[in-house]
């Protein structure tokens, strides 16, 4: 059965900048995201909020069945040119309206961030801005691994995934982007881990930075969350299973995401009516 085609068309939900050539190219807190079957999530900036004069109008044309006829700009900015690099859809079809007087940017050609708003500390602002029914994906950030892990859609139980092995951010981009498509991912819950005594060193400030670009790269919510002690909250756990040193090398990483999303998930008072907080098993 092929699976059905779907686009949709939401706010962004925080103030995104795109930069080329070393120059701001587009600044906005009213953009928009499209995320589209079988493509990674596309910010569009509206037209108002990009630096026209950056922007070279070329004669290239496309025809999307979803969203209608695609016109293309050339990028000049810093010295530089990225050709045919921008589209709009001047006339959209109906259902991409939403879409007029707006210019997107490829991301591999186009620098695109997050400036404020998409990373939070706050459990209780993170919840308020996941739609219904989403689930979180969970993420422990280690120097060589990604350990993830996923709630329920009800956002009650988390459970361990799997462990990436850590590489460029856009190709671990491109695997999570794809599983949040899969799994009906919502907002993404990552790992801060602070020193005992709550200051923060180079890898937290390394986790903020990749908090920062899956925001953007997703076009979902991120909260950072503090992982102090997950890690070995979890192989004590898997030490008094009575689990193998082999085996827990092979689980620790997903476990600890899992560790760190529960906690994040008690803290949002989705499991609470439920009762006492719980941790998942390694």
């Amino acid at each position: 059965m092929t699976e059905e085609h779907r686009v949709e068309i939401a706010r962004a939900g925080e103030r995104l900048a795109a930069a080329f050539g070393g120059e701001t190219i587009a600044d906005s807190a009213r953009g928009l995201v499209v995320r589209e079957t079988g493509y990674e999530p596309v910010f569009y900036f509206p037209l108002a909020d990009a630096a026209a004069a950056r922007l070279r109008r070329t004669g290239r044309r496309t025809r999307c069945p979803y969203k209608g006829e695609a016109r293309y700009w050339t990028i000049c900015a810093g010295g530089l040119e990225a050709e045919n690099a921008a589209w709009e859809y001047p006339e959209p079809i109906p259902a991409a309206a939403a879409l007029r007087g707006h210019v997107a940017f490829y991301a591999d050609r186009v620098e695109i961030r997050c400036i404020e708003g998409a990373v939070g500390e706050d459990a209780a602002e993170f919840a308020a801005r996941l739609p219904e029914g989403k689930r979180v994906l969970g993420v422990d950030l280690g120097e060589r691994t990604v350990g993830l892990a996923l709630s329920d859609p009800g956002r009650a139980v988390a459970s361990p995934r799997e462990t990436l092995r850590r590489g460029r951010f856009r190709d671990d981009g491109a695997r999570l982007a794809d599983l949040c498509a899969e799994e009906g991912v919502g907002g993404v819950v990552v790992g801060l881990p602070r020193n005992m005594d709550a200051s923060e060193g180079p890898r937290a400030r390394a986790s903020r930075d990749w908090a920062a670009n899956a925001a953007a790269r997703l076009g979902l919510p991120a909260l950072l969350w503090d992982e102090r002690l997950s890690t070995a909250g979890v192989e004590r756990s898997m030490i008094a299973a009575d689990m193998s040193r082999a085996r827990r090398a092979k689980r620790i990483d997903r476990a600890a995401a899992a560790w760190i999303l529960q906690g994040a998930l008690d803290a949002m008072g989705v499991s609470a009516a439920r009762g006492a907080p719980r941790r998942p098993a390694g």
